[in-house]
Parts: C-alpha cells; sequence; structure tokens
C-alpha cells in the first residue's frame, strides 16, 4: 500500500517534478512502478534498462542518480552501465554506495559514456581493483568528487592509492 500511495502523490505531482533534477532509484522505480507492476506480479523479469528509459521520459534532466545498495542478479555489472549511459546520458552525479556488483568494467563504462559527470561514489563497492582506480585517474579529470571509501582488507593496494593520488594532483 505504501507503493501505491507513492505513487498516487507523485501522480499529483507529476507536473511539478517533470524536470526533476535528482532521482533516488527507489523512488523514480515508484514513481514508473505501475508500468512494470504487472509484469513483476506475473513474474516476468522487468529489464532495468526499459527501467531507466522510461525514468528518462518522465524526468527529462535527471543529473543524479543513487542506486545505494541496489544490485542486479540476472543483469551484468556491464549491462547495467551501458543501461545508465544510454537512458541517463546527462548525468553530473551518480552513487553505487555498496553495489556489490559493480566492477572495474563499470566504472570505465561510466566514465567513459557520460561526459558531464563531475561526482561519482564507488565506496564500498568491493569487487573494484586497482584497474577502477586507474580509469579515475586517467579519464576522470573533470571529475571532482569520487568516493572509493572501502573498509575491507584487499580493496586497492599502497601502489595504486600512490599512483591515483599523484596523477589526481
Amino acid at each position: 500500500t505504501l507503493l501505491c500511495v507513492v505513487v498516487a502523490v507523485c501522480r499529483k505531482w507529476k507536473a511539478a517534478v517533470a524536470d526533476m533534477c535528482r532521482v533516488d532509484i527507489d523512488l523514480a522505480f515508484a514513481v514508473v512502478g505501475t508500468k512494470f507492476a504487472a509484469a513483476v506480479a506475473r513474474g516476468e523479469v522487468v529489464r532495468v534498462g526499459e527501467v531507466l528509459a522510461v525514468i528518462a521520459q518522465r524526468f527529462h534532466s535527471v543529473a543524479s542518480l543513487d542506486m545505494t545498495f541496489y544490485f542486479w542478479p540476472e543483469y551484468s555489472a556491464q549491462h547495467l552501465a551501458e543501461a545508465v549511459v544510454t537512458a541517463l546520458p546527462h548525468l553530473t552525479s551518480a552513487r553505487f554506495h555498496r553495489c556489490d556488483d559493480v566492477t572495474d568494467a563499470f566504472v570505465d563504462t561510466l566514465i567513459r559514456g557520460l561526459p558531464r559527470l563531475v561526482s561519482v561514489d564507488f565506496s564500498e563497492c568491493l569487487r573494484l581493483t586497482d584497474a577502477a582506480l586507474a580509469t579515475l585517474a586517467e579519464n576522470g579529470a573533470r571529475l571532482k568528487t569520487i568516493d572509493v571509501t572501502c573498509t575491507g582488507d584487499d580493496c586497492f593496494t599502497g601502489a595504486a592509492v600512490v599512483s591515483f593520488a599523484e596523477r589526481r594532483g
């Protein structure tokens, strides 16, 4: 029922949020959820790219995306990265905090595919390696904020962190 309430409220505010610049993925799914609710109820797989495309249609100026704790067991991280780049090309800020499926290739696709991106958060994305730091350092000159905070034991090597710091200045 909470989802229904959120959707009802969002319908009333549709005109007010048509140009919404920041989209929290949970709220966005609630707003577009009615389109996919029947498919989910039937046990069908709803493709994340389709959902992102509907979000992009509904919210024309999406500049910020927060997918904290989001995971997509039925898709590869690369598929999601490509869907984000395709559906939301105007992003300036992206947050993937604690998204366990984020990989080095995911980071590379986002950084290369979103030229307006100035802030990224890959904190606690435990599958990232030194290669992600290298990508961020080499291709992320426009990035003003980069969060790759990691509390695990096997996050990045000391040499990669030093290299990243030296390249970023």
